[in-house]
């Protein structure tokens, strides 16, 4: 995290839990900004001067191509530090894939598919087992209202655990410890919410055996209410994965699979 925005952080992850949380939690009606309606104007002009800024609206400018993502913060400057007024960040793209059943646009962040890239990578040069059958934990959270699934990072499988066929075995004390390290981190925004998993060529559908490892998993009483997601990725039948660094885009096949009642794969 850039120290130069220390500030935005602590606002949103405060450190001592009886401070007012400035980030608004899904679906939570309570006041998280408390301000005059001075403060409230500033704040909505220098984010929509900010907006049109990035989009940059000039006659001809339309089909020029979409701009890339990019979060602006705004600072009212209302204590004593002296920092910018509106600092725009770029984003990197998103890796975006529908799930099976067309329910939840799964959204996987760069760094987490370079994660993934890099372990299926030492999986195929030999570094770690599993010749290019390999997986892991995937962490983020479900926006159930707008059927979203943030992918926000990517882990190897715990050990023991196996790849082909899939069958996830957690150390439960290892596992609770490492979300609760990545909860906490997150201000509670970090939950695993499924597992990736490699296929040597062909079709990155599930098998049998990975469906029926995933519905498991939805029904047992220690999985939440959200649903559990599975990415499939394809590997190359001569394991050709390219070097570190080097682009690699595998087909990526996205299933929800649920314990309730939901349009995705329902447990029964």
């Amino acid at each position: 995290m850039s120290t130069a925005l220390s500030d935005v952080y602590s606002a949103f992850f405060p450190p001592v839990s009886s401070r007012l949380n400035f980030r608004p939690d899904t679906s939570c009606s309570d006041t998280t900004f408390i301000g005059s309606s001075t403060d409230m104007s500033a704040l909505a002009a220098q984010l929509l001067h900010g907006a049109l800024t990035r989009l940059n609206l000039k006659p001809g400018a339309i089909g020029n191509g979409s701009p890339r993502r990019s979060l602006s913060i705004v600072r009212l400057g209302n204590d004593d530090e002296l920092n910018p007024a509106l600092v725009v960040l770029d984003l990197p793209p998103d890796r975006v894939v529908m799930d099976h059943s067309q329910t939840y646009e799964v959204r996987v962040d760069e760094t987490a598919m370079e994660t993934i890239s890099e372990y299926v990578r030492a999986s195929v040069n030999g570094r770690t087992c599993g010749a290019g059958l390999t997986g892991g934990l995937l962490l983020g959270q479900f926006d159930s209202a707008c059927r979203v699934a943030w992918v926000s990072q990517a882990t190897g499988l715990p050990q023991e655990s196996t790849a082909s066929p899939l069958n996830i075995k957690q150390d439960v004390g290892d596992v609770r410890d490492f979300l609760e390290d990545r909860r906490s981190r997150s201000g509670g925004m970090l939950t695993l919410i499924g597992f990736w998993h490699t296929h040597l060529g062909g079709s990155a559908a599930p098998s049998r055996t990975d469906v029926a490892t995933m519905r498991q998993t939805a029904a047992s009483p220690e999985w939440r209410s959200a649903p559990a997601l599975l990415l499939e990725l394809t590997v190359p039948e001569d394991r050709s994965v390219g070097e570190s660094g080097s682009p690699w885009l595998p087909q990526v096949h996205a299933e929800t699979f649920a314990a309730g009642p939901d349009p995705a794969h329902t447990v029964q």
